[in-house]
């Protein structure tokens, strides 16, 4: 447990542009998420965030194995669409025989031109919010891990002064209660909605309040990554 959050990393220092939070629960002890916040240049910062299948220790060394590959790119300053292809065919090389995969997504923002650029390898969609409305980031190519030479394809948005950012993992939204009633994208977006005009701390504190009313008691059923821009 020591060992893996001493893995999740954020760069030591933001812009005052920029405001990132993060929170990560695992299902037990240790789990199968991983992100990575680094700093790319003078103007960019690279958000990436993984999700293995699986649970426990298992999925906790495939994330040693993300770590170790993602490390040695994460500060190519290539297009995020070629950065996940990399990855992918280096997955796949070292690690095929595992039969392991995983999602993941990359964003680099750009705190000057008030862009961002992002692809996702079958990543569950992040959103950004504007005051009241919202956009979606989907997926721009297949899982990790299941085809070499993937092709990824990247988008660009805007994003200004006052909108956020939150990316995930699917343990946020699929979350069963007693009843086998899931939890839902539904209920994470509108709480993240209404919740625009707290702090980005809280409104994510008040969306996991919202997940353990309606587990009521139930346990988790999967690891747990928000990251808030």
């Amino acid at each position: 447990k020591k060992i893996q959050q001493n893995t999740l990393l954020m760069h030591s220092t933001l812009p005052s542009e920029l405001k990132i939070s993060p929170v990560y629960i695992p299902m037990s002890e240790v789990g199968g998420d991983f992100y990575c916040i680094n700093k790319l240049n003078e103007s960019t910062y690279r958000i990436f965030l993984a999700d293995a299948t699986g649970h426990g220790v298992q999925a906790a060394m495939i994330t040693m194995a993300v770590k170790g590959i993602y490390d040695n790119i994460k500060l190519y300053e290539l297009e995020v669409n070629t950065i996940l292809e990399i990855f992918n065919n280096d997955f796949i090389n070292r690690y095929h025989s595992l039969n392991s995969f995983l999602t993941a997504i990359i964003i680099d923002i750009n705190i000057q031109t008030q862009k961002i650029i992002f692809a996702s390898a079958g990543h569950p969609a992040a959103i950004l919010l504007q005051d009241d409305s919202y956009r979606l980031l989907g997926k721009t190519g297949g899982m990790i891990g299941i085809r070499k030479n993937e092709l990824y394809h990247s988008n660009e948005m805007m994003f200004y002064p006052n909108e956020r950012l939150y990316l995930f993992t699917d343990g946020i939204f699929e979350q069963f209660n007693s009843l086998d009633e899931e939890f839902g994208e539904d209920r994470l977006y509108s709480s993240l909605l209404k919740n625009f005009h707290l702090n980005i701390e809280h409104s994510i504190q008040e969306v996991l309040t919202q997940l353990d009313k309606f587990l009521d008691g139930k346990r988790r059923q999967d690891d747990i990554t928000i990251l808030g821009v």
